[in-house]
């Protein structure tokens, strides 16, 4: 029991942990971004560079704490499945079980599971979109330097856009985009209807009679 509190106690701050991170690379790419928008302009070798330089050093820092993300990605999305299923499952099953005050707690947290899913799902399909896009602009701001520019395109096309993956060790679950994460709603949504079927209504009444004769 105090191991189950006290991994319990440990998720709001792997939760703040990468909510941060999420905030910190999205700036990041923001100010690059802006960047790309106001020197090409006036591109030429330096600010080529200068600009690949700036993006290597992110990849690189940010490669130092992604073992350890994409390890917390794949807690806190299993644990929003598991408690997403659970919920939804109860406020559709438990209505005629619990007080009405209890329902209303199980009713509620169903509903918030979905917005904290979002708080992470939405910049971690950012990140890559936003990574991705930089990429491509450089691309082609690239082909417009003269006698480098094949040269310059080359290097920012054997640039990898960043991404926020799931994985746990060696063992590679998802990739965050805005395409997959329908994926994982449908994965909640499958689970939750294969739960009801399988658990029929009467017998959680019956259950449910025989706890409260047994209780008092």
């Amino acid at each position: 029991m105090v191991c189950v509190i006290e991994a319990a106690r440990q998720y709001p701050l792997l939760f703040i942990f990468l909510f941060t991170q999420l905030n910190l690379l999205i700036n990041c790419l923001d100010n690059l971004t802006n960047q790309l928008n106001y020197l090409g302009i006036f591109i030429n070798q330096s600010i080529v560079d200068n600009e690949l330089h700036k993006f290597n050093q992110l990849a690189l820092i940010y490669s130092y704490v992604k073992p350890f993300s994409q390890c917390v990605n794949a807690c806190l999305l299993t644990l929003i499945l598991i408690l997403s299923v659970g919920f939804n499952f109860a406020s559709l099953k438990f209505y005629p079980l619990v007080p009405v005050p209890f329902y209303l707690y199980i009713v509620t947290v169903s509903l918030m599971i979905p917005v904290i899913l979002q708080l992470i799902l939405l910049p971690a399909a950012k990140i890559h979109e936003k990574s991705s896009s930089l990429l491509k602009g450089w691309q082609f701001l690239a082909l417009r330097n003269g006698k480098l520019s094949h040269y310059n395109y080359k290097r920012f096309k054997a640039c990898k856009p960043l991404s926020f993956d799931v994985t746990i060790g060696e063992a590679y679950f998802l990739g965050i985009r805005r395409s997959t994460r329908n994926d994982y709603y449908y994965t909640i949504s499958n689970n939750t209807i294969n739960l009801l079927v399988s658990v029929p209504q009467e017998s959680l009444i019956k259950n449910g009679i025989m706890l409260e004769q047994k209780f008092w």
